[in-house]
């Protein structure tokens, strides 16, 4: 009894000292989490009875706001723009000199690239599960101030909607397979990896930058690296080839610089970034408008394969080595038609409708020109190089009626077209690695040694035809579809030209593997297993792109919205 009623006594001088304990830890209690405001604690009025909260009392009187936490900014775009640079940088400093420190070169040039395309195929999954709804925060938008010392204020602003997810999954595959194809390169390994890491950073970044002055660095940061390459790994006139490429690409450089300056400084935005210059009060006056647009078309149209600025491209995918022109006519060109897109119609849309009958009359021009300039090559590079400009013609076709249908088709021709041509170009160094590049009316009977080349040729061949089930059927629907309505004409005389000159590809395959064995060629040997490991990629994606292409394309129309607003097209 005396234990019971010692306890009670303790404990009522317990909670007569409870107030004043925590009166006292009150400031470390602050210290400790600031964040949290903790009452002061007070001992109740001894006149007052303490009431306990009833049991249907609202459940919002106890509830606590949660404090935010620690936000990192998504650095995934930045990763996938500068990591090879990173590897390119580390790989000066790597010797070269025995075959173990040059597949140390080579593996952190594929490891590089590799990762670049693990992480844009991550980001291109997760856009193609949120559809629609997916917001430029979930796909890891990147958004700061760069330069504010200038009239105007230059953003690094990387961001990646449904164009250039695709294309950048293009861009990234392409690449990763020319670096397993220069696996058993040996001479000059350094320069040769590092320079191509170097042109794939300038790609990735322009296909991810959203500022005018950042796309213009990234597209001209190409040019040097593309020169290098080809005067040093090209073939016979190398040198010619190399600087047309170097005046070709300065040349575009030059005329967007002046161009963006004038959509910069008379828009009254301060700002390069395009969302505030789609966000600007004032508009472009007329006539600086129709200059912009000419301006800007006619940068693109310098590598976008149309006649007559396309020489430079034949001459280039012909002389440099396959692997580089690969990437010329399988990514470098399809950044110019990318260009087209965002800029010269996104930026103009009221010039590009106003100016739609002169685009369409290059189109047929360019689809003409195309058929007429396959059909008289006498090389398998040259013909692959031709047959590029009737499939851009079908994308310039695409923007001078532009609609969301032929937009979306455009898109998928763009990604089509650079897979196909990416591949053909890498058979093309297989078959002439093995036949010493001679010309096609020497050529004949290798399907017997190498039925397994003579089936990718084929393969790709139909993929840039447009067979079904294969990326570009997919895309040459949609560009019926939506160029049809509006130059009907026009539209079946570039897919007959498209037609006939891919055509001449199927053409190029009965030459080049029909028929009966050449006695220099009976020991030519079939596709190894590391020119399978560079090739089978491509083809995977050829179909997937093909029969995904529902999964696919509401990605691309999230990126399609704005500029379909813009000419009254349905988002």
């Amino acid at each position: 009894m005396s234990f019971a009623l010692q306890a009670l006594w303790s404990a009522a001088g317990a909670a007569q000292q409870a107030p004043r304990l925590a009166a006292a830890f009150q400031p470390l209690l602050a210290a400790v989490s600031p964040a949290v405001t903790v009452p002061a604690i007070t001992a109740p009025p001894a006149t007052l009875p303490v009431t306990l909260p009833s049991p249907t009392a609202s459940p919002s009187a106890t509830t606590t706001t949660p404090t935010p936490g620690l936000e990192l900014p998504s650095v995934l775009l930045s990763s996938v723009v500068w990591i090879t640079t990173v590897a390119a940088l580390v790989i000066v400093f790597l010797p070269e000199r025995t075959a173990d420190q040059r597949s140390r070169i080579r593996s952190l040039a594929l490891f590089a690239s590799a990762s670049a395309l693990v992480l844009t195929l991550y980001t291109l999954g997760t856009a193609v599960s949120l559809g629609v709804a997916a917001t430029p925060a979930q796909l890891h938008e990147e958004d700061t101030s760069w330069i504010t010392h200038f009239a105007f204020t230059i953003h690094y602003h990387l961001s990646a909607d449904g164009i250039t997810l695709t294309l950048l999954a293009m861009s990234t595959l392409v690449f990763t397979s020319v670096f397993l194809a220069a696996w058993k390169r040996h001479e000059r390994l350094r320069l040769y990896c590092g320079l191509l890491l170097l042109v794939e950073t300038a790609i990735n970044g322009a296909l991810c930058a959203t500022d005018l002055m950042l796309f213009l660095l990234f597209f001209s940061m190409q040019v040097v690296p593309l020169y290098l390459l080809i005067r040093c790994f090209g073939g016979a006139g190398r040198e010619r080839a190399a600087w047309r490429t170097a005046v070709a690409g300065l040349t575009s450089a030059s005329l967007l610089l002046v161009a963006f300056l004038l959509v910069i400084v008379h828009s009254g935005a301060h700002s390069s970034d395009l969302t505030d210059l789609a966000n600007a009060t004032s508009p472009l006056l007329d006539k600086v408008a129709i200059a912009a647009f000419w301006l800007t078309f006619t940068a693109f149209a310098i590598g976008f394969v149309i006649v007559p600025l396309h020489t430079w491209v034949l001459d280039a995918t012909a002389t440099a080595s396959s692997g580089v022109a690969a990437v010329i006519a399988g990514v470098v060109v399809r950044l110019s038609g990318y260009g087209m897109l965002r800029f010269a119609l996104g930026l103009f849309p009221i010039q590009a409708q106003r100016y739609g009958t002169a685009l369409m009359v290059l189109a047929v021009f360019s689809a003409v020109w195309g058929v007429l300039v396959t059909l008289a090559q006498r090389t398998l590079r040259r013909v692959v190089a031709a047959v590029s400009i009737g499939q851009m013609s079908l994308v310039l076709l695409a923007i001078s009626s532009p609609n969301t249908v032929s937009l979306d088709g455009a898109v998928l021709q763009l990604i089509a077209g650079g897979l196909s041509s990416a591949l053909l170009l890498l058979v093309c160094g297989a078959i002439e690695g093995r036949t010493r590049s001679v010309p096609l009316d020497r050529l004949g009977g290798l399907a017997a040694q190498a039925p397994r080349l003579g089936g990718f040729w084929i393969f790709a061949c139909l993929a840039a035809l447009g067979a079904p089930l294969l990326a570009g059927f997919s895309a040459e629907l949609m560009l019926f579809t939506g160029a049809f309505p509006v130059h009907p004409y026009a539209t079946v005389f570039v897919m007959a030209s498209t037609a006939v000159s891919t055509g001449a590809l199927l053409w190029s395959a009965q030459r080049v593997f029909m028929g009966p064995v050449r006695e220099e060629f009976e020991r030519v040997r079939d596709a190894t297993p590391l020119e399978l490991s560079y090739m089978w990629p491509l083809v995977i994606f050829l179909i997937a792109f093909g029969v995904l292409a529902g999964r696919v394309v509401p990605v691309i129309g999230t990126g399609l919205v704005r500029i379909a607003a813009s000419f009254g097209g349905s988002p």
